[in-house]
């Protein structure tokens, strides 16, 4: 019967390899790619449309909260917020929890 050979354990943990710089800088163009898509996106839209473009800049919003990068989600919101003028709060609630979510969210700037 052969002895079963134990290796000695390091006490070392094996260390962890970075992303290249090549990965960050493309995670950091992708990064800026969706807020200058969204930040220099026009407003030019339709009555039916202007939820769907709220909900895009507060998602879009969120995204840059959780990566904490309030600046680039505040201008996207302080964009949303623009819009504002052109919906009836009255009229659905949909709209007014949009709304709610974008103040909500500019608060989390501050």
């Amino acid at each position: 019967m052969k002895a079963d050979k134990k290796q000695p354990k390091s006490d070392v943990a094996p260390a962890k390899v970075d992303a290249p710089d090549s990965q960050q800088a493309n995670a950091v163009n992708a990064e800026n790619d969706l807020f200058n898509k969204h930040y220099n996106k026009e407003l030019r839209v339709s009555k039916d449309e202007i939820p769907i473009v709220l909900a895009e800049l507060n998602e879009s919003a969120s995204a840059f909260i959780k990566k904490e990068q309030f600046e680039k989600a505040l201008n996207l919101l302080q964009k949303a917020y623009g819009i504002m003028d052109a919906i009836d709060l009255s009229a659905c609630k949909r709209d007014v929890y949009h709304v709610f979510i974008m103040f909500h969210n500019m608060a989390l700037c501050y």
